[in-house]
């Protein structure tokens, strides 16, 4: 009996060990690619049913990842933009739920208008439901903005959708100078 108990406590432990390894490894693989394209039908379940505005097909976004490795990936995903994004926050206001994203004008020409994408998460790090169908994102858009070389504004944007997300990664996709200029982050 005794013999049993023991063969059956170390297979536990083996288990619990390789399982363990197992997922990590797993994990690892999937983190180790950050970026994915939204395709059509991305766009258009996000889209569906009065959701909050969601990335257009072909941009490319990062996958759901742990908000450190987020963090990681955004950084190496946006390394030599001119138009960076400092701050992310989701939270309640008066309207409801709400966006908060701080924005670095790094260029040399008065931004006018931005877009890009966010991404929501818990207190604990985890990737959280950021607009209605379950999606981790949510597109964020700045018009009419007067954003000179060298300062920082605040977009605040009401979301609808945004669960138990209070912090938050995000990158700018395109944006608009005053003088026409544009940039836009190629696609996928």
């Amino acid at each position: 009996m005794l013999k049993t108990i023991l063969i059956a406590a170390g297979t536990l432990i083996v288990g619990l060990i390789a399982g363990f390894f197992l997922g990590r490894m797993v994990l690892e693989n999937q983190w180790s690619k950050p970026v994915m394209v939204i395709s059509q039908a991305d766009e258009a379940k996000s889209k569906a049913d009065d959701a909050d505005p969601t990335p257009p097909a072909g941009t490319r976004i990062l996958r759901p990842l742990p908000l450190r490795k987020a963090r990681e990936a955004a950084k190496a995903f946006t390394a030599g933009d001119k138009l960076v994004v400092n701050l992310v926050s989701f939270g309640n206001g008066e309207e409801g739920g709400e966006l908060h994203v701080v924005v670095e004008n790094r260029t040399d020409c008065k931004i006018i208008a931005f877009a890009g994408v966010a991404y929501g998460f818990d207190a604990y790090g985890r990737p959280q439901k950021a607009n209605k169908h379950g999606e981790p994102y949510v597109r964020f858009v700045g018009e009419k903005q007067e954003l000179a070389p060298k300062e920082t504004t605040t977009l605040a944007q009401v979301v609808k959708y945004p669960d138990t997300a209070s912090l938050g990664v995000a990158h700018v996709d395109t944006y608009t100078c005053e003088d026409g200029r544009k940039w836009e982050r190629p696609k996928g």
